[in-house]
């Protein structure tokens, strides 16, 4: 089988032409972020400089960064005229340069550049030159001998391990640099705040230098402070929350080390139960070893109503009406009844979850639905109950179990088939993505596999498997530009595709999958309706750029394809659409319209164009 990154290779599509145009415009937007620092003499009015220092390239190009960053951020600076302010205030920041360097021996000599010839200015000697007489500005550096870290000292409290702390922290004959003295501030402290149970964590450093000496001297201190446990813990301002539930979700526990941070943690998870608008903690005074702690929270309002519309070229118009209550048995207990109806497809279903089920890492939820769908490929009436445990294995690992009953009569040849199938569905899921509806970093991987048994026919056993991932790129330029590239494949295994119900087969196209085709047709075309597949892969590439605040412009490129072998060791190369969209970003999620253009367009199945209208990204 031919993987999707060699078909996307050597694809011999017109449409391969607007993938390459987007992939260059992106390696553009990147290139001018690399070079950003490059001059445009009639867009900007600033002086021209040289940076003369011979012998320490590093040093140079450190010199360089900070007076670049100065200059585009620095509003004092870009308002001065004279260019003798100019050498002056640049002169200030190359030197505090140079001295977090360790060069406190350094000289910097102004040289001020005219039309036919140059005039040394030194700090407090020279002339003022009017701007129009200066062509620019050198500033001849001579750095001296870097200072030294000559003694490295400790005023901590006694019950801290010294020995352990040299280790994360600068030490003697190493150059005195002012980023590495702070890094070692926050190292110790981070290592005081994993290893003790102090009340108060202040760590701060004194440093001197001997100028004949050219070396210099750092101390590391902290105030002292008791080490105290954890005491009684309190929640009040909750009105129908119960107590117990929010005590659980704050991962604190009498007795424990005292640490601020975990402090800090539990408020949050008060935030993240979606239950409360606001949490406050109130650490008591030190006392006997112990410190109370007092969360005060204010409850947001539990219940929702939802509702929504959207339009799809080959679906029609379709609404979505919802209502959601996040407390219904007043421990964080959130049920979801949901509908949508459309031309071709009418469900409702419901949806409980359950927190903190047996752990505060897991979630029971218990499902049920009622579905009609009158499509091209088959029509289907369905009944679904199932229940599945998530478990949180970390904060970007999860994982799920469950199993799930659906009752089924499908019809796809003329003829109506009855199923009851019963399925054990498993997920994990790694995710780094910074937002659910409009991810714009990160990346992440989805796996499914779900063993199916047919209780109405035993024959009829099959495993579905699927995996999905994506990937972000937002590049800090023009127009802000974010890559995203997504590629989906999976096959069903154990029956024939021709004996699967219709309605478990994979199906390729529509607004969420390949843009440009009619929903659910990239497959074998049989009496001009689809069969649907045993396997299919998908593979999208779309750049998004922002125009302001609330605008946006996206290009994208889709392929796909459901083959009817579950092997997908077949000929039938994917399918491709292209096309551009529109974005209006409201303060929860994008508002999307996209146009979509088949680049294969079968006669008598595609049409010219899709139009998709929706909330939220396309992936």
């Amino acid at each position: 089988m031919e993987s999707l990154f060699g078909l996307i290779c050597r694809w011999k599509l017109p449409g391969h032409r607007v993938l390459s145009g987007v992939i260059l415009i992106l390696l553009a937007l990147g290139k001018a972020q690399w070079v950003s620092a490059i001059e445009i003499p009639f867009l900007n009015n600033r002086i021209p400089y040289e940076i003369d220092l011979q012998g320490n390239d590093e040093l140079k190009d450190k010199i360089t960064e900070d007076l670049e960053g100065q200059r585009s951020d620095n509003l004092m600076l870009k308002n001065y005229k004279d260019p003798r302010k100019v050498a002056r205030y640049e002169q200030d920041i190359i030197e505090r340069t140079l001295r977090s360097q360790g060069y406190y021996a350094a000289t910097v000599t102004v040289v001020l550049e005219k039309d036919g010839d140059e005039q040394t200015a030194e700090r407090q000697g020279a002339q003022a030159e009017s701007e129009s007489q200066v062509s620019g500005i050198i500033y001849q550096v001579d750095p001296g001998t870097r200072f030294v870290i000559d003694e490295v000292k400790f005023d901590l409290p006694k019950d801290i391990d010294i020995d352990r702390l040299r280790t994360v922290t600068v030490r003697q004959g190493q150059p005195f640099v002012a980023a590495r003295v702070l890094e070692s501030v926050e190292a110790i402290k981070k290592n005081i705040l994993d290893e003790y149970c102090y009340f108060q964590v202040d760590v701060k450093y004194e440093a001197y230098i001997i100028p004949a000496e050219e070396k210099a001297g750092i101390t590391f201190k902290m105030p002292d402070s008791p080490q105290v446990r954890v005491g009684n813990i309190s929640i009040s301002g909750q009105e129908t929350i119960n107590e117990d539930y929010l005590l659980r979700k704050l991962g604190l526990k009498e007795g424990q080390c005292f640490k601020r941070r975990q402090v800090d943690k539990a408020k949050l998870n008060l935030l993240r139960t979606n239950l409360v608008g606001t949490a406050n903690a109130v650490v008591g005074a030190p006392e006997n070893g112990v410190v109370d702690i007092a969360f005060e929270v204010q409850e947001r309002f539990h219940r929702t109503v939802k509702a929504g519309i959207g339009y799809a070229t080959d679906e029609g118009p379709n609404i979505s009406l919802g209502w959601e209550h996040r407390n219904i048995l007043n421990a964080g207990q959130k049920l979801d009844i949901s509908s949508r109806f459309s031309e071709v497809r009418q469900d409702v279903g419901a949806e409980l979850e359950v927190p903190a089920f047996a752990s505060p890492d897991n979630r029971l939820i218990l499902e049920a639905s009622l579905g009609k769908e009158n499509l091209d490929s088959y029509k289907s009436e369905t009944i679904l109950a199932g229940m599945r445990l998530e478990h949180q294995f970390s904060e970007r690992w999860t994982g799920s179990a469950g199993t799930r009953f659906k009752y089924s009569l499908v019809n796809d040849t003329g003829t109506t088939d009855e199923f009851g199938l019963l399925s054990f569905p498993f997920q994990l899921k790694w995710d780094t993505t910074d937002d659910l509806l409009n991810p714009t970093r990160g990346w992440s991987v989805i796996g499914n596999v779900s063993p199916y048994l047919d209780m109405l026919d035993q024959e009829i056993n099959f495993v579905k498997s699927s995996a999905s991932g994506s990937i972000y790129f937002t590049f800090d330029t023009l127009l802000r530009p974010t890559l995203a590239m997504r590629a989906s494949a999976g096959s069903i295994s154990g029956v024939g595709n021709r004996d699967l119900p219709a309605d478990e087969r994979f199906y390729v196209g529509g607004g969420g999958s390949v843009r440009g085709y009619p929903y659910q047709t990239l497959s074998t075309i049989e009496d001009g309706d689809p069969v649907g597949g045993s396997s299919f892969q998908e593979v999208s590439v779309e750049t998004r750029f922002r125009i302001g605040e609330s605008w946006g412009l996206v290009t994208f490129v889709d392929g796909g394809y459901a083959f009817e072998d579950a092997s997908q060791d077949v000929k039938q190369e994917l399918l491709w659409g292209a096309g551009v969209g529109f974005r209006y970003y409201t303060l929860f999620a994008p508002i999307r319209v996209d146009l979509g253009v088949p680049l294969n367009k079968r006669e008598s199945v595609d049409d010219s164009f899709q139009l998709y209208i929706s909330i939220g990204q396309a992936f």
